[in-house]
């Protein structure tokens, strides 16, 4: 009787443990945000994002993009293999002064709904110095 329902009950919960478990490539980020923080006016912009496929098959980045054209991304073309890390350099236009939180979207081959991430980034751009 033991026997039959531990099987019974494998036959329920194996097919919902498969369903979680990771098949596939996953897009991993250590952060979701990056702080400029107070940048003086036509500082560098440029951030690198770091990230690793923690999947069992190559990931592949299909697009990123900017909330609007004062934030653009570059990011690999090639797949990543299972296990190794890459990365997205994102670049502010700072020649605009004032707060700023802008987001950047990625698709990539992952299975839906998990195909799409967005990260954050924000700070503050100091106004322009007066020229002499």
């Amino acid at each position: 009787m033991n026997k039959t329902i531990l099987i019974l009950l494998l036959s329920v919960i194996w097919p919902s443990i498969s369903v979680y478990s990771q098949n596939g490539p996953k897009l991993s980020f250590e952060e979701f945000m990056i702080d400029y923080g107070t940048l003086p006016y036509g500082a560098d912009g440029e951030r690198i994002w770091h990230f690793k496929n923690t999947g069992n098959e190559p990931l592949l980045i299909t697009q990123v993009k900017g909330s609007c054209g004062c934030t653009v991304a570059k990011y690999p073309k090639a797949p990543i293999a299972p296990g190794k890390e890459a990365f997205i350099k994102v670049k502010y236009d700072t020649k605009r002064p004032g707060n700023f939180a802008k987001t950047v979207s990625i698709t990539t081959n992952e299975k839906e709904p998990g195909n799409f991430h967005v990260i954050k980034i924000m700070g503050k751009i100091e106004p322009q110095a007066n020229k002499k």
